[in-house]
């Protein structure tokens, strides 16, 4: 005969406790799906999950350029470091959980801008891969321009020989090449890029000099929030008239060391109230919202 017995206060307290235990597990693997789902959804290693959200990393890849750039939907690599750091660029982007790229930008072909291309292309899905026509030089370059035949029968160069721009998720980028062809002369054809969030503003600049900058003074493109300062913080005759006329908040250097970057450019820097950031003091990400309100973060 079945007997009956009442549970204790004790019993209940232990039964309470599982299915409070078990309710919490199955909530947390709840939240953890979702915002798998919505990293997926999105397509970026940042989770942005709305639109004029943008996210710009710059990577310590020495005296050397590398920036990420993500919106909702939208990837894009400017520069690739040096060979010698693509190891640490392919990680950081994993980290991020990115294994495809809309876009890739060449902004020119010195080997701290293309090392680590042929790794990219290898590692993540490129779309495409913007590069300005002109013929470099070096083994760096020759290693680059050896994976150019595949490259091209996969249909992913683009070379930039007019203004380009891409609208993405209430976001403008435009890549500017040189207006004329400087022959033997890598830096001044470097590939401008500028990308607008309604009132926040980027300029990326390669490693132009004073020839090129020349082509830009006047111009009001060149007027920026955040200024990737051009050729690693060297000073060139027209350059402090360059900070002058992009008038921005923020400068990033990308340089091997801080002792490396012109004083007479700091001295500009700072008497133009522009807060300023070395890449080799480590990473570098701002988080930009549109709103004049663009928040910058140092990994050091």
């Amino acid at each position: 005969m079945f007997l009956y017995r009442r549970k204790t206060s004790t019993e209940f307290k232990y039964i309470r406790f599982f299915l409070t235990t078990l309710l919490c597990i199955c909530l947390c693997i709840f939240l953890l799906l979702c915002s798998r789902e919505k990293e997926k959804i999105t397509g970026t290693g940042a989770n942005i999950t709305k639109n004029n959200y943008l996210v710009v990393d710059y990577l310590n890849v020495g005296k050397g350029d590398c920036m990420l750039i993500q919106s909702k939907t939208h990837t894009y690599l400017i520069d690739t470091g040096y060979e010698e750091t693509a190891d640490e660029v392919t990680a950081f982007l994993k980290s991020k959980n990115i294994k495809k790229l809309d876009g890739m930008i060449i902004t020119h072909y010195d080997k701290d801008h293309i090392g680590g291309a042929k790794d990219i292309v290898k590692n993540f899905d490129v779309n495409v891969i913007y590069m300005p026509r002109y013929d470099g030089t070096g083994s760096i370059y020759q290693k680059f321009m050896d994976k150019l035949d595949k490259w091209n029968k996969l249909n992913l160069i683009s070379y930039v020989t007019d203004n380009i721009r891409m609208e993405f998720d209430g976001i403008i980028m435009d890549i500017y090449p040189a207006k004329e062809t400087f022959n033997e002369d890598d830096n001044n054809n470097s590939l401008v890029t500028k990308i607008v969030n309604n009132n926040d503003s980027f300029l990326f600049t390669g490693d132009i000099e004073d020839e090129r900058i020349s082509e830009l003074l006047g111009d009001s493109m060149i007027k920026a929030d955040v200024l990737k300062v051009p050729y690693h913080g060297r000073l060139e005759d027209n350059t402090i008239q360059f900070i002058d006329e992009a008038a921005p908040e923020y400068a990033i250097i990308t340089c091997e060391s801080e002792s490396k970057v012109s004083t007479s450019l700091i001295y500009e820097l700072e008497k133009l109230n522009v807060k300023y950031y070395f890449n080799c003091n480590g990473n570098i990400r701002c988080d930009s919202d549109g709103t004049k309100n663009i928040k910058i973060e140092q990994n050091k």
